[in-house]
Order: structure tokens, then C-alpha cells, then sequence
């Protein structure tokens, strides 16, 4: 699969999963997809009216690795993205997600409520699209910030950090 295509298809995988989560949790009363290749992915209307910014993000592993992890990394990127938004989104009330699909189910951060971030210079990691490992800054989201669901018998039940 060339890169193009890889990156097309994680915009549909990920559109599905979004639309599963909220056939199940009913957390949006609509969802709009922004253009192929935004920097954030989609836009929504919240149960309590509010215009909300979605980037969505598929990993591999399951929700326990996630924790013991600590942190769930993103692009810098995105934080701009996400910070440009709120340039006049603050006083309209308005909320940035960043959901992550796990294989066992969904951590999300609102990141209108981040205690703080940490900075990984020149992380290494695999980039699936190009097809090779590469070094780049990512920040790290403290799983004890995220709102976690994970699958049981089919069903998404939220689950509580001890």
C-alpha cells in the first residue's frame, strides 16, 4: 500500500471507529469530516450544543498497556492545531478531543482540561505510512488526564484509574 493510499485508509478506519463509539455512547449529536489531510479531523456538536474539534488517532495495543505506559503521545503539531482553535474558541465554549482507538477500546483526552504535557525530543517511533522508523518531538498526554473505555462483552464501559 503506497503512502497515499495508507493514509486514506486510516481516515476511513478511524471515521468508522468514531461513528462506532458514538452509536454506542451517544457523545455527538452530529459529526462532520473535515477535508482529507486537516490537522484536526473532525468537528462535532456535543450533548450540550458546543461546537467541538475532534483528531482522532488509531494504536495498536489495548488499554492496560496504555496505562502502564503513562503517557499517550502527540503530534506537535496537532497541539498548535488544536491551540489555534481556541484563539476564539475559549469564549465560545468551544472543546478539543484527541481520541485514541485502542484494540480494546477508546482513551480521550478534552484538552480544554490538560494538567500539563511532557516533552519527548526526537522520539523514536514507526511511521506506518512511510514505511520506516523515524526521531520526532512528540508531547505526552498523562493517561491520568484521559476519560478511558474499554470493550466488555461489546459493550464500552468507562473505567476509573485507581
Amino acid at each position: 500500500m503506497n503512502n497515499k493510499n495508507y493514509f486514506d485508509y486510516q481516515e476511513d478506519v478511524n471515521k468508522k471507529l468514531l461513528e462506532e463509539f458514538n452509536d454506542q455512547l451517544h457523545w455527538f449529536i452530529g459529526l462532520t469530516a473535515n477535508t482529507r489531510m486537516s490537522e484536526i479531523d473532525f468537528k462535532a456538536t456535543d450533548r450540550k450544543n458546543r461546537l467541538t474539534h475532534i483528531e482522532l488517532k488509531q494504536r495498536k495495543g489495548n488499554v492496560e498497556q496504555y496505562i502502564k505506559y503513562g503517557d499517550i503521545l502527540i503530534e506537535p503539531s496537532k497541539i498548535s492545531a488544536l491551540t489555534k482553535i481556541m484563539e476564539s474558541g475559549y469564549t465560545n465554549d468551544e472543546q478539543r478531543l484527541y481520541i485514541n482507538f485502542v484494540d480494546d477500546g477508546y482513551i480521550i483526552f478534552n484538552i480544554n482540561n490538560i494538567g500539563e504535557m511532557k516533552f519527548y525530543p526526537n522520539h523514536k517511533q514507526r511511521n506506518y505510512g512511510k514505511g520506516k522508523t523515524e526521531h520526532e518531538d512528540r508531547f505526552g498526554l498523562k493517561i491520568e488526564d484521559a476519560i478511558i473505555y474499554k470493550y466488555f462483552n461489546d459493550k464500552l464501559e468507562r473505567v476509573y484509574l485507581e
